[in-house]
Parts: C-alpha cells; structure tokens; sequence
C-alpha cells in the first residue's frame, strides 16, 4: 500500500494503481472500524457485568441485612404502658427481635426517642400537635392516624406506631440514605447520630441534636442511649423492669381473685379497661380510643380481646349472647337493659356486681357498682359461651385430668443445674422449672406432658416478655392450662414455626406440640397468671412449682 502511495505521489500511478489503492484504503477502515467495535463492545460488555454483579451483591447484602416491609409480618400486639422503662423494653424487644436491630443500635434508636417523648407512645407536643414515641408530624401523623383506624386500634397504641417505624425504615426514600444500615451499627453513639439524622431528617439542624446534653445542662441523647445500653445489654430483663410486670399483675389481682380464670375473661377485662379516656360518641363512625358508645365500647372490645365480631347494635348484640341469670353471669360477660328485642343499653360485667360501660356524653367511659347504677339493675345477663361466635373460646371447665408423662420422647436424666429449685449458680442460685437439655434429653420433639387447653402460642415479646435465647423465654412458648394449672413451655426455640399448636387447641398427653432447635426446653408449672408470673424466677415463694415432682407423682397416680 505504502508502494501504491508513493506512486501517486510522484504521478506515476495508473489507474489500476488508483482503485486497487482506494480498495484496500476502504478495507483497511473496515477492518480498523470492526476490531475497534469489537474491543468497544467487550469493555461494554465487561463493564455491564461488572456492574450488573455489584448490583447483585448490593442486592444480595441488603437481603442478608434486612426483611422488607412486604416479607416481615408485623406483629402490633405490643402492650403499650404508663412506665417509660416497660414501653423502653417493649420498643427494644421489637426492635432486636422483629427489625433485626443489633441491640447497640436498638438503644441509639431509644435515646433518640426519649428524647422526643419520653417513650410515651400518648405523648402530643402542645405547640405542634407532634405525636406518639417518634412524633410524628404532618402527613406521617395523617399516614398514623389512618394506620390505627384501619387496624381498629388507637393513635396512641404502641403497637401500631412500631408498624409505622418499621415501614418508614423500609420506604425507598430512607433506605436510599442508609436507613436498615443503622440497624447494623455495633456503636451506641453512631447509631444515635445516624438515626437523628437520617430517621428524623436533622442533618441540618445540628442546633437540635442534643447529643452530648440537653442544652441545659441535663443528659442528652447519648447519655439516654447509653443508660438503655447498660440495661439492656444481652438483652436481659432488669429486676426493675420484672418489678413493673409484677406491679401490673398485682393490679388485677382483684379480679383474679373473684374467679375470673379463664385467659379470654381475663383479656375481656383487661381490654375493657384501655378505655378510660375515650369519649362517648353515639352514631358513626366509632373511632376505638377516641369515641364511642356503649354498643361500639362491647363490640370493640370483643374484637380486641376474642376476635369474635359482634353486631354493631344493643339488639343484635342480644342475639350473639346467650342469656343467663345473673347468678351465672361471670366476669366478662355482659349485661342488658330494655325488653328483649328493644334494649336501648348494654355494659360489660365485672363479676363484682359493676360493669365497665360508656355511659353517656356527660360521664363517658366508667366502671360502675350496680348497686349506685341511676337507671336501674340490668334486665338481663348474656354470655358468649355456648355460642357458635364462641365455640373457640377457652371455658373455664373443671380439669381434664388424665395420665401424665415426660415431654421427650426420649429418655433422660436431670444434672444439677437443670433441676428445680436451688443451685449453685451465682447469677441465678433458684431455678423455676425443670431443663430438658439435648445433651440428657436428645430427641428434638416436644410433648405434651399432660392434656389441657392451649391458652398461648407465640412470640412472648407479644406480652411484653424478653423473647432472647438463652437470657430470656426464646421466640417461642406454649402455655397449656389445665383446671388452675398452667404448664409453660418455653426456651427451646429462636423461631415461632416451630409451633403445632395454636390458642383453643385442646391437647392430650403426649401430643407433639413443637420442635426444638436450642440447646434446651425449659418447662415450668405455676397456678398464678404465667405473665406475671416470669418476674418470680428467682424467688422461691411458692409461684413456681416443682414440674418433676407433679409429673412423677402423676404417673404414679397421685393427686
């Protein structure tokens, strides 16, 4: 080609020279554009799959890092409180358990909301209208308020607000900025900053902050933080915290004590309760924690307490009950007044001979002896048992009875440490139940030990519980009751799939009932409320009792 050129050059080209020159000109381009394309497309190539694997792992990361919104279910059935430290140990429990928070990022994100609130899920900042434990305000406030009426539950349920939280954290716009990365975080103080930050928006308001004091000379942020720290690392419940559960059993001891022993009476009341501070409203729409009136206040409450739906009327309410007189009438079951078929008012009994009521606009929500009741004593009584609406419900019938036996399959001895009552452990010297540890008791089969009635089945943070393993219940606990007698299952596993029973279930002895995948199942035998009861694990004053004993004795036929 070089030739072709120089000939050219000096004129001495034909016209063959000339077109042989222009081809091979043109092949050349050709060939240069083509193997330039080729490189071109390999590094493009080779660019693409670079990235395309680095958004895989990004992806993959952020699968290993969190649960998204659409895959967790949100359990909102977190008991909300009056004690800061009792909604702090609800609000670290979802935290760690259900968003997976390391507990130095779960305590970062309470000394933020201290802070805020005081932890107070109720608390309203009087100048903005900021509410609940993150106070929330504006359109999120709206997004809240809409959350819990859907769901049939107040603004200020606790519950309903961590459901917010966690899909907040989730929403594209905070995970775009690090949002599930804070769970990740292993210091207290980064956490803190970060959560303030990204979760509370105040990257440019450092005015705000607050973190080494309070601007006047009091604890900030991460002093609130670090206080959350001490206590709750390892997540173990404080004896202060186990002090308040036992204050709030002792609060319903009353009620207890009038015969009310079975688990749904006792939730009745209990729900009847949360609405002290809610305004009679007739008509619609009823608002739960906000208005009601009497007929809304009962079905309400059987909603929350039962789920059982109950008419929304007096008079369709008179058809899911059963009638009864008033000896028969129990705490929980509920009282009428008018003719049958044209009653104007309805109330919940207390067994007490008082009713829990919303009474009218002047008196709102009460609790009322019914011998002071203005309108007269109730025409008459209803219960829901006996009912198809409450087939499921959990009577109060006298025990089953029946044989009793070891709940492994295999066969075992017990070591000293896993035996009840004292031992020489510092950190815990009484032991309330009875281990049943994979070195002694091999088979991962839990049975039941004797027969009786499911009366819990689930996630113990649900009851305010510490669900961690080993230091707390685990994930998952059975509660199976028979006459007075409740038989806790708890510790042996970090999921609730574990479960094969539910809440009704009635069991025999025997019955697979769950599988263990921790190192033991802790089995313990109380006759008091087996909530309340956890804060007694280290007290030898008669709430816990010796499961080996009543089992052995069972099995030779002792009472």
């Amino acid at each position: 080609m070089i030739k072709e050129i120089k000939k050219i050059w000096n004129k001495e080209a034909t016209a063959k020279d000339k077109w042989l020159l222009f081809l091979k000109t043109i092949g050349t381009i050709f060939c240069a554009g083509f193997v330039g394309l080729f490189i071109f497309i390999s590094i493009f190539l080779i660019f693409v799959g670079a990235e395309k694997k680095h958004r895989d792992d990004l992806a993959q990361q952020n699968a290993e890092m969190c649960q998204t919104a659409s895959d967790l279910v949100v359990d909102t059935n977190i008991t909300s409180s009056k004690s800061m430290e009792k909604n702090a140990k609800s609000i670290f429990n979802f935290l760690v358990g259900t968003a997976k928070a390391t507990p130095e990022a779960a305590c970062g994100i309470l000394g933020v909301w201290q802070f805020e609130s005081q932890l107070n899920p109720s608390a309203i900042n009087a100048s903005s209208g900021a509410t609940g434990v993150a106070q929330w305000l504006g359109a999120r406030l709206v997004t809240l308020r809409a959350m819990a009426e859907k769901e049939g539950k107040a603004v200020n349920d606790l519950g309903v607000q961590m459901k917010l939280f966690w899909k907040e954290m989730n929403d594209p716009y905070y995970k775009n900025q690090g949002s599930l990365k804070i769970l990740k975080e292993k210091d207290v103080h980064k956490a803190t900053k970060d959560f303030l930050i990204i979760f509370e928006g105040m990257s440019q308001n450092p005015e705000q902050w607050f973190l080494e004091s309070n601007g006047q000379g009091g604890a900030g942020r991460y002093a609130m933080a670090d206080r959350w720290y001490t206590k709750f690392k390892g997540n173990k419940i404080e004896q202060s915290i186990m002090d308040s559960a036992t204050n709030a059993g002792n609060e319903q001891a009353d009620i207890v004590c009038a015969g009310l022993n079975d688990s749904w009476r006792e939730e009745v009341i209990r729900v009847a309760k949360t609405q002290s501070k809610t305004k009679y409203f007739m008509g619609n729409p009823q608002v739960w924690g906000e208005r009601l009136d009497c007929s809304g206040f009962v079905q309400g409450v059987y909603k929350r307490a039962t789920n059982i739906s109950l008419g929304r009327t007096t008079v369709q309410q008179e058809k899911d009950f059963k009638i009864i007189d008033k000896e028969q009438a129990k705490a929980g079951d509920v009282c009428f007044w008018g003719d049958k078929g044209n009653t104007h008012h309805v109330a919940i009994y207390d067994g007490k001979d008082g009713v829990y009521e919303m009474k009218d606009e002047k008196y709102n929500w009460q609790h009322t002896p019914l011998k002071d009741y203005y309108g007269g004593q109730p025409d008459f009584f209803g219960t829901i048992e006996g009912t198809k609406l409450g087939e499921h419900l959990v009577s109060n019938a006298p025990a089953m009875g029946g044989k009793w036996r070891w709940p492994s399959p295999s066969n075992g001895t017990f070591a000293e440490y896993q035996d009840f009552g004292p031992r020489n452990y510092a950190p815990a010297p009484w032991h309330d139940g009875l281990d049943f540890g994979s070195a002694n008791w091999q088979s991962p089969k839990i049975l039941a030990c004797h027969a009786g009635t499911v009366v819990f089945a689930g996630d113990p943070a649900s009851r305010g519980l510490d669900n961690s393993y080993p230091n707390g219940l685990g994930r998952a606990v059975i509660v199976i009751k028979d006459g007075d007698l409740n038989m806790v299952y708890q510790e042996f596993s970090t999921t609730t799939s574990s479960i094969r029973v539910k809440v009704g279930d009635k069991v025999q002895a025997g019955q697979w009932i769950a599988t263990r995948n921790t190192q033991h199942m802790h089995l313990g035998m109380t006759k008091h409320d087996w909530v309340s009861a956890q804060a007694k694990y280290l007290t030898d004053d008669g709430t816990w009792l010796d499961p080996e004993k009543i089992i052995r004795d069972g099995m030779r036929g002792k009472k």
